[in-house]
């Protein structure tokens, strides 16, 4: 029997354990693919997509990406801990820049998906707007048990690294309840084979 949302009617959807909260270009995918690279994690994209290659296991622990904007703020019951990912305002921009005029490559677990980059309308904000944008992401970490972590925390080893520090990989899985394992982004180039040895 499904469950029903007294006030909407809707079919109840229980919160995912987590999800990461940014803005584009904020190095989203790279800290998914690395929570994911967890035995315990299952970590999707935008939109739900799951990595290619990804096994999940019901015993996991489940979150997603999630774009900034009003209506993550309005829905804030949607995950039960929330992970605020920034990242510098002029790094950003650049990076923002060259996404729109050419086209990359996101590797996902072995393989690699090529995503044609020109004509992509990833938002230019003005600086007072990028200011309140940013203001009120960082506004979350007061109404939610959230963690707040930087994308030049991530890339401390360089954007190419096969492994976060371990003083960062530690400070995500404690704040998610796993257990401490080196998290290992996707940009490595690495398989990264799930186990399905219980927590």
């Amino acid at each position: 029997m499904t469950s029903l949302n007294i006030t909407s009617g809707r079919p109840f959807i229980p919160p995912d354990d987590f999800r990461i909260v940014c803005f584009p270009r904020s190095g989203s995918h790279m800290l998914a693919t690395a929570l994911d690279s967890h035995p315990f994690i299952t970590c999707h994209g935008e939109n739900n997509e799951a990595w290619l290659g990804l096994e999940w296991f019901e015993d996991n622990i489940v979150g997603r990406i999630d774009m900034f904007s009003d209506r993550v703020t309005d829905n804030l019951d949607r995950a039960n801990k929330w992970i605020i990912l920034t990242r510098g305002e002029e790094e950003r921009k650049k990076s923002l820049s060259i996404f729109s005029r050419s086209s990359h490559i996101h590797l996902l677990r072995e393989s690699s998906v090529r995503i044609k980059g020109g004509n992509n309308r990833l938002p230019i904000w003005t600086d007072e707007e990028e200011s309140n944008r940013q203001a009120a992401l960082l506004a979350m970490e007061d109404v939610t048990d959230s963690l707040v972590i930087s994308y030049e925390e991530l890339t401390e080893q360089g954007t190419d690294t096969a492994q976060f520090t371990k003083e960062t990989s530690n400070t995500l899985c404690d704040f998610l309840g796993v257990k401490r394992a080196v998290l290992l982004p996707a940009t490595a180039k690495l398989f990264h084979p799930k186990r399905s040895t219980p927590r």
